[in-house]
């Protein structure tokens, strides 16, 4: 009688492993980043993002002389004070905020509701940063397994946990580590779409991931034009289902070609902004 076990039994087994290394390397890479979290204080970028998620708009000076000039605080505690959460002021004072200075508002739109929550606290301002990278590092860790084999996805997943760049800016008020999870995850269902063209929510999912990803940076361009370069030169699957891949890059053009009429129409008349608090 063959005493070795089933082939499914080893499956599952090789699977619980894999799931608990997964979960000991996202648990680790996120406590990396929750380490001394608010241990500095907030960056010039990083006081951006208060009023920009909170609507505030009259903290800025313009360099407009001839009209009067808003008083600001001299130290970043009263600076900080202006700027409360919780006055009542909506997406629309967010966007208002935006067209002073040209950003893209995913990022500020999701940091709205988040300080409405939790507040402006250095520590609060970086969570969703800390968050966005050790997720990131779980869907490198998708697209290497995909792409390769599950050893490759988890080399991939602890160099992107711990590489020093990537702590960095994960402990800042800012969008890059949202960018860097929109750029994997769309990747990601790149490859999936091309391996499973039938999947209509594929498709779907990629255009949803690629028009969030360019309404949080604008670097997120050269990845898009990376991935349509490979498309349309190197991978023949989408031109045996270039219709499907042509509706969906369609798709996400004209979602996103309202923000570029906006960033038009920004640099004609908005203000420059010359001035921010000291402290």
């Amino acid at each position: 009688m063959d005493s070795s076990r089933p082939p499914s039994t080893t499956t599952t087994r090789s699977n619980k492993i894999l799931f608990a290394l997964l979960l000991l390397i996202f648990a680790t890479s996120f406590a990396v980043r929750l380490y001394k979290l608010d241990s500095q204080t907030l960056e010039c970028d990083e006081f951006y993002t208060i009023p920009a998620a909170t609507g505030h708009q009259y903290v800025y000076l313009t360099s407009e002389g001839d009209g009067p000039r808003p008083d600001l605080p001299t130290t970043t505690s009263e600076y900080r004070k202006l700027l409360t959460p919780d006055d009542g002021l909506g997406l629309g004072a967010v966007r208002s905020v935006l067209k002073r200075n040209v950003h893209l508002p995913l990022y500020f739109y999701v940091m709205h509701y988040w300080v409405g929550w939790f507040g402006t606290s250095a520590w609060s301002l970086r969570f969703p940063s800390a968050f966005f990278g050790a997720l990131a590092a779980v869907m490198i860790f998708l697209l290497g397994k995909e792409l390769f084999t599950p050893l490759v996805g988890i080399v991939s997943m602890i160099f992107l946990a711990f590489a020093p760049e990537q702590i960095y800016f994960a402990q800042q008020a800012r969008m890059y580590t949202l960018l860097t999870f929109l750029v994997v995850t769309s990747t990601y269902l790149l490859v999936l779409a091309l391996r499973r063209p039938e999947s209509k929510w594929l498709f779907f999912g990629y255009a949803i991931v690629s028009i969030a990803g360019l309404y949080t940076h604008y670097e997120y361009v050269f990845c898009l034009a990376a991935q349509t370069a490979f498309l349309w030169l190197v991978g023949p699957e989408a031109r045996r289902n270039w219709r499907r891949w042509l509706t969906t890059q369609l798709l996400i053009a004209l979602a996103f070609s309202p923000w570029v009429l906006i960033s038009l129409a920004q640099k004609k008349s908005s203000p420059e902004v010359i001035a921010w608090a000291n402290g």
